[in-house]
């Protein structure tokens, strides 16, 4: 027993292997976007830029939006109000927020989309037929 304890820590130590020590990419192939191009995208639609990695010249900083703000920016699921492609023109791109139709969606409808009609207000005269008639009142 007392020799298999120490076979053991004397081959222990070679089974263990480091990774690779080469980079994944080379730098130019590994830039990325930063937290406030996000951000910028989700309020504005900037393009934003992607920038490869360089070392801090001083300590930490401001860094623009925070983890938190680009959640609250970004779009939630709303199964009640979510558009669906038949009620998007036909080619045209929008942002799902439907559990069935999350993300970039394009529009399926074909025809004329009839908006929501108007509430009939009881009104009896139109705009026109009032400002004929007050040109009638003020002439000379």
């Amino acid at each position: 027993m007392k020799y298999k304890h120490i076979l053991i820590t004397l081959l222990l130590p070679w089974s263990a292997q480091a990774g690779p020590l080469s980079p994944p990419a080379p730098p130019n192939e590994s830039a990325m976007y930063s937290i406030g191009d996000l951000c910028n995208r989700l309020d504005t639609g900037a393009p934003g830029t992607k920038k490869t990695f360089t070392a801090p010249t001083s300590g930490p900083g401001a860094t623009g939006c925070t983890l938190n703000e680009v959640m609250s920016k970004a779009p939630a699921k709303d199964n009640a109000n979510a558009a669906q492609p038949s009620e998007v023109t036909a080619g045209k791109k929008y942002w799902g927020l439907s559990d069935s139709h999350w993300g970039l969606q394009t529009g399926t409808a074909t025809g004329t989309l009839s908006p929501t009609p108007v509430a009939k207000t009881g009104q009896t005269t139109s705009y026109r037929q009032v400002c004929d008639r007050l040109q009638e009142m003020f002439a000379y």
